[in-house]
């Protein structure tokens, strides 16, 4: 019964914010809604009730989600706008070869959508055996594996690590 629980919370919160109000009503529909989507997706995400009930797991998913949201996303857009605005020639678009270190599904795949979703850098394809991202990314000033890795995934990585791993 408690693995039910961060599903339902989660999905509360998303439709109370996305609603906007916060009356009787959309109480009782939020709490409906929640129990349904908790009932019918837990059983394919959740799969230690032990892990998603963890509030030390809890507080670093709160800071990497404010990290990602307030710095990576800044730095980024940062320079793809300076590049777009300034006519910087300092472009070197190439595919590198990212190792990563994650070994849960779910950090692998937070890993990659953070970072496709920054400015600059798209995950085309990986590797689950050799646990390597390839990816497109605008600024490549150097190939090697480390350098890549230090300026890609390294910022994420760790983070995420502590949510999943």
């Amino acid at each position: 019964m408690k693995k039910y629980i961060p599903i339902f919370v989660l999905t509360f919160l998303v439709y109370v914010f996305v609603g906007g109000t916060f009356t009787l009503f959309d109480v009782v529909v939020g709490i409906i809604i929640s129990s349904l989507v908790s009932v019918i997706v837990t059983p394919f995400i959740v799969s230690d009730e032990k892990k998603a009930l963890d509030l030390k797991r809890l507080f670093y998913l709160l800071v990497y989600t404010i990290y990602y949201l307030s710095v990576a996303e800044f730095k980024a857009h940062a320079q793809v706008i300076r590049t777009i605005i300034f006519g910087k020639p300092d472009l070197r678009p190439a595919i590198v070869k990212v190792n990563y270190k994650s070994n849960n599904q779910y950090a692998v795949v937070s890993e990659a959508n953070s970072i496709t979703n920054t400015p600059g850098t798209v995950v085309i394809d990986l590797n689950e055996e050799k646990k390597v991202f390839y990816v497109h990314w605008l600024y490549a000033d150097k190939l090697e594996e480390e350098y890549c890795y230090k300026n890609i995934l390294e910022p994420f990585e760790n983070r995420i690590r502590k949510v999943f791993d």
